[in-house]
């Protein structure tokens, strides 16, 4: 009997290699469920950390040549809560349009882009391949305002925020920026009635009030203008970083304090100029 368990014994022995075989592809399923499981921590991790996209990109091979996926990257890399990059939005957006050049809202956001880092001809280009597309998303008019007024084109700048205006009535920042041609061409009493349009729906705005109290002082009315910046000046303590960010989409994060804290010094020296003579 102790021969024959002896036996038994040795014929169901395991070889070391496959004992190590088996070991190693239990290993490298386990790693593969990790990197599958978690590719999107290691891949947020990798950009954070190297400043490259290489890693996250091999992690995420076979949704690259999906459209949707590298649209929502573009997202994720402007604004939309994960590592802010230009560089890489554009990038993502760009593969986008290859993929799918009618795809919806990909130029438009290419072209936010292009605004933000100073490309404004490029800028223009990409919008007015949005609106061709999609004329009836009438934001897109928003952002060729912009890009007009940074251009110098402040007639298109008017006509572009109106169209936006008359799509979207309630709309504060539309009619701020249209105050903010207006002033540019030196109409200051057109630019007043747009802010005041404005704060019709938002009251208490510190940007409006104070465009309203610049023009209310290039019209040489100083005593309704201080009551502007003051209002506004009381309404800007309560803002908070994310809310100056707000009002400028698109914007690197890091950057909002210092924007918020620049506004209050702006309304600050405004009244200054108007207390101190």
């Amino acid at each position: 009997m102790k021969k024959y368990i002896h036996a038994l014994k040795t014929k169901t022995k395991m070889h070391p290699l496959k004992t190590s075989f088996i070991v190693s592809l239990l290993i490298v399923f386990l790693l593969g469920f990790l990197l599958i499981s978690y590719r999107g921590f290691l891949a947020h991790r990798s950009i954070e950390i190297f400043k490259t996209d290489a890693f996250a990109r091999i992690l995420y091979f076979d949704k690259l040549k999906n459209p949707d996926f590298t649209f929502a990257l573009g997202d994720y890399f402007y604004g939309k809560g994960g590592l802010y990059s230009p560089e890489f939005a554009e990038k993502y957006f760009k593969e986008t349009i290859a993929l799918d050049p009618e795809y919806p809202r990909a130029h438009y956001q290419l072209a936010r882009v292009y605004f933000v880092i100073g490309k404004f001809s490029e800028a223009r280009k990409e919008i007015q391949k949005e609106i061709a597309l999609y004329p009836e998303y009438k934001r897109s008019y928003y952002v060729k305002g912009l890009i007009n007024g940074y251009t110098g084109r402040l007639n298109e700048a008017i006509a572009d925020f109106k169209q936006f205006i008359e799509w979207k009535p309630d709309t504060w920042a539309g009619r701020n920026d249209l105050a903010w041609i207006y002033f540019q061409k030196g109409d200051f009493y057109n630019a007043y009635l747009a802010a005041e349009e404005g704060l019709l729906f938002s009251p208490n705005n510190p940007w409006l009030l104070n465009t309203v109290g610049i023009s209310l002082k290039n019209m040489n009315n100083e005593e309704e203008a201080l009551k502007a910046f003051e209002k506004a000046l009381i309404s800007s303590q309560t803002l908070t970083e994310q809310d100056w960010g707000a009002a400028y989409p698109g914007n690197d994060p890091s950057l909002y304090g210092v924007g918020l804290k620049n506004m209050k010094e702006v309304i600050e020296k405004n009244i200054s100029l108007i207390t101190k003579k």
